[in-house]
Formats: C-alpha cells, sequence, structure tokens
C-alpha cells in the first residue's frame, strides 16, 4: 500500500485543515510522489470541492515540469479529466437551477454597465440560504462580465482564513496570467520577486514553508504587498478587474485589508 493510499484513510475523516497539514507532512518525504496529491484531490471530490481538487493537480503538474520536465502519470491525469467533468456538471446545474432573481440581476447588470463606462459602481454582497439561486445569479452575472476584462473567482475556505494573503495570492496569480497571455509588459524585478514569493504564501504549501517564510518576515511580507501594488497598477492600466470571491467572511485579515485600499 503507497502513501497515497495510506493518506486517503488517514485523512478522510479529517477536517479540511487537518487533512492539508497531513498531506503537508507526508508531502515533505517526497514532494514528487503523485499518490499523495491524488490522495488529497480524492479528499476534495468526496467533498464536492472540485475547484480545490483541481489546483491541487495544477500544482504538482508545474512541480514536476519545472523540475524534471515530465508530465503527472496516467491515473493523475485521469483523476483531473474526471475532476473536470464533475465541475463542469455540478455549474451546469448551477446555471439551469434558476430561481427568480431578476431583480438582483437587473441590478449587478446595471451597476457592471456603469463601471464598464467608467461611472459610479457598487461591491455587492449576495448572502441567502443554500438553494436559493445565488449560484445561478452570480454565473448568469460573471458570463456577461466575462466580456470587460479579467474575472477572478475565489472561493475562501475556513481552513484557510489563518494564512496570510492567501486570497491576494490568488488573485495575484490570476492577474499574472493573464497579463503573460495578453504579453502585457511588466517591470522584470517586481515580476520575478511575485513569482518568488508566492510560493510561501501559497495555503497548500503553508505548511512545507512555514519556517522559512518567518526567516523572511517582515522583509518578505513587504516586498510582498509592494509588488502586488504595482501589479495592480499596472492591471488597472489595461483591464478592468471584477472579483467575485465565495465565502467572503472567510477572507483572511491581510487579504481584506489589502483589497480595502484605493489603487
Amino acid at each position: 500500500m503507497n502513501l497515497g493510499e495510506n493518506s486517503v484513510k488517514k485523512i478522510e475523516g479529517c477536517g479540511e485543515k487537518e487533512a492539508v497539514v497531513m498531506f503537508q507532512e507526508l508531502k515533505e518525504r517526497d514532494p514528487y510522489d503523485e499518490s499523495l496529491y491524488s490522495a488529497l484531490m480524492k479528499y476534495y471530490n468526496s467533498h464536492g470541492r472540485y475547484r480545490k481538487s483541481a489546483g491541487v493537480y495544477k500544482e504538482i503538474a508545474e512541480l514536476l515540469r519545472e523540475e524534471l520536465s515530465v508530465e503527472p502519470g496516467a491515473e493523475l491525469a485521469a483523476l483531473y479529466k474526471n475532476t473536470l467533468e464533475r465541475l463542469s456538471k455540478k455549474s451546469e446545474c448551477a446555471r439551469n437551477t434558476w430561481f427568480p432573481r431578476n431583480a438582483e440581476l437587473e441590478r449587478l447588470t446595471t451597476s457592471l454597465r456603469n463601471f464598464q463606462r467608467g461611472g459610479d459602481f457598487s461591491s455587492f454582497i449576495i448572502c441567502a440560504p443554500m438553494g436559493t439561486g445565488k449560484t445561478a445569479l452570480i454565473s448568469r452575472f460573471l458570463k456577461d462580465a466575462g466580456n470587460c476584462g479579467i474575472v477572478i473567482r475565489i472561493t475562501c475556505y475556513e481552513a484557510e482564513r489563518d494564512s496570510p494573503y492567501c486570497v491576494l495570492n490568488q488573485i495575484t496569480g490570476g492577474i499574472i496570467d493573464k497579463i503573460q497571455r495578453d504579453r502585457v509588459s511588466m517591470e522584470g524585478k517586481s515580476y520575478r520577486s511575485l513569482k518568488f514569493l508566492m510560493k510561501y504564501f501559497s495555503f497548500k504549501n503553508r505548511g512545507a514553508n512555514a519556517g522559512q517564510i518567518d526567516v523572511l518576515d517582515p522583509l518578505s511580507y513587504r516586498h510582498f504587498v509592494e509588488n502586488n501594488r504595482q501589479l495592480l497598477t499596472t492591471a488597472l492600466e489595461h483591464y478592468k478587474i471584477i472579483l467575485c470571491v465565495d465565502d467572503v467572511q472567510f477572507m483572511d485579515v491581510p487579504s481584506m485589508d489589502f483589497l480595502r485600499k484605493k489603487y
């Protein structure tokens, strides 16, 4: 029985934070062990966290490509494909389950039009019981919003609430991906510094890098924040940015403080 199979048995009864910490402890023994990533993906899938599961695959895929110049094995790739299929079905179900929330949709759409034209716009908090159409409302809105700039959708989890800049780190990744695809010029030193620091502020890597980030602190935090300000300033010169945060009550405080400021 490999480490991955053992870890599934160990983490299946855990909460998310405990499961991730256990994953990190096992990963330190062999960061290239695909069975460990498979275990965490299966854990997330069993709890309907398909986006998180897909993120785990992307982590190991990037690691293998950058450090070993190989692709993930067939078994892990098949699990990733199955995860994306389940995510697609879940999203499609949400889109097709439409409760009459036309008034809210119209308010969102009106604010989006104003935002596109440079007029007054608003931030919205959508709060309602489960099963009342929140996901369908947001999906319909974001489908139109995608035509006007960078749309970043993030889900906050309670397990990540104590990880500083965890949410900002995900926003950074989304903006950098768009800038790279469009070949927008970005100041080299700032970009390299961000790429270096991002791994330390990832919740997935927090356990493995906790000691290293403490050594870099407070300089690492200051550089991360300052370089993110430069990144956001550059991005706003070229794009409109729409940020959708699910379960915002679980956002880490440093990320919330950063986003409250005007840029």
